[in-house]
């Protein structure tokens, strides 16, 4: 192979970006945006993704980390970044949903 521009590998990133990390527009030129990330069960060694976007409305940032406390137990920590001027609905697995706007996150 001599070109990794190829819808396959595209395709890989856009499973990335709107899945595991989770952040789709929900209005043209990212004026909303939806971050639901669907981190992976515990059988999958995965333990963080983050993301950034270069919008025209400026940077947009997801990133989630799993840690396991000493019972077991797993800890999802969701951080975003939202732009000036762009609203957010923000999906938190097993922690229920928010509307935000521009500013840094954590959930």
């Amino acid at each position: 192979m001599n070109s990794f521009n190829h819808y396959s590998f595209g395709s890989q990133f856009l499973w990335v970006l709107e899945h595991a990390v989770g952040v789709t527009p929900t209005s043209p030129g990212y004026d909303t945006i939806r971050v639901a990330p669907l981190p992976p069960s515990s059988a999958v060694p995965i333990k963080a993704a983050t993301v950034t976007i270069e919008t025209q409305r400026g940077r947009i940032q997801s990133g989630w980390e799993i840690t396991e406390a000493a019972d077991g137990r797993r800890h999802l920590t969701l951080t975003v970044e939202i732009p000036p001027n762009v609203k957010a609905e923000v999906v938190v697995p097993g922690g229920g949903t928010h509307t935000v706007g521009s500013g840094t996150y954590t959930f």
